[in-house]
């Protein structure tokens, strides 16, 4: 049966131009190509797709002595890869590794399906710093040869992002602070962090019996420094001047008396809320 003409690649003629141009057999060529006789027939009688897969198109050309742009799917594969998946590409090949060379040299710290996706074209070549470094690393390249580890790098914390989390790290190590002083009976523990760097804070002494009050009223009540700005309305900024012992307590009195009427520090004892 007569293969329908419209089914069959432009690849097809190119190949079997060529087969014949060096006088080299379809079994030979399959031998070489490292696949069966029959697999190749199908190809060639327009059985089953041409392939789309570059390193076999690169064997084919490599074969038959060609470039693999002769194959209008290698052209399309290429259009279909962002410049930092060609670099990967023309350094693989460079290096005459195959794409599970390459994983195998990742290690599989990339799932083998985006890894794949990403060489195929079906995933934009990632952003993230960590996987650009991997493909560097194996490829014996710079992170700085692809243009995504750039753009990354500059995007990595955007200035209200190092801002919120500069406000929660320092509002973290006071409400530790008043944790380990006892003021609180929340205890917070680091995993992480060095417990050393609440050494930040001034002794609790400096900070006077009118703060101390604060503190001990702030533990009670569950208060940390937002808390305690929206209930007095004086502003987060200038609470960690005086808590972090950047501002002494006595050069802002009117602010200090703020703080003691929204704790109800007037002589008056307050429930624990």
């Amino acid at each position: 049966m007569v293969a329908d003409r419209h089914t069959v690649s432009p690849s097809v003629g190119i190949i079997l131009k060529r087969l014949d141009e060096l006088g080299l057999r379809k079994v030979e060529f399959a031998r070489r190509l490292g696949v069966s006789p029959e697999y190749i027939y199908r190809i060639l009688n327009g059985k089953v797709s041409f392939p789309g897969i570059r390193e076999t198109l690169e064997k084919m050309a490599e074969i038959l002595a060609i470039e693999p742009t002769r194959f209008p799917e290698y052209v399309r594969f290429q259009e279909g890869l962002s410049p930092s998946a060609l670099k990967v590409w023309d350094r693989m090949r460079e290096l005459k590794l195959t794409r599970e060379d390459l994983f195998k040299k990742i290690e599989g710290r990339i799932s083998r399906p985006y890894f794949y996706g990403i060489l195929r074209g079906d995933h934009p070549f990632p952003t993230n710093r960590a996987f650009i470094q991997l493909f560097s690393t194996a490829l014996g390249m710079q992170p700085v040869d692809f243009p995504e580890y750039t753009v990354a790098r500059e995007q990595r914390y955007r200035a209200e992002e190092m801002h919120d989390l500069e406000l929660r790290f320092l509002n973290l190590l006071f409400d530790k602070m008043l944790s380990d002083a006892g003021y609180s009976d929340n205890p917070i523990q680091f995993n992480l962090l060095n417990p050393e760097m609440i050494r930040m804070f001034p002794p609790l002494e400096s900070y006077g019996s009118e703060m101390q009050e604060i503190f001990k009223r702030m533990g009670l009540w569950g208060l940390g420094i937002p808390e305690l700005a929206k209930l007095s309305s004086v502003k987060e900024n200038v609470l960690r001047l005086i808590f972090f012992g950047q501002v002494k307590a006595d050069s802002m009195p009117d602010i200090i008396e703020r703080l003691r009427s929204a704790l109800q520090l007037d002589g008056v004892v307050a429930p624990a809320l």
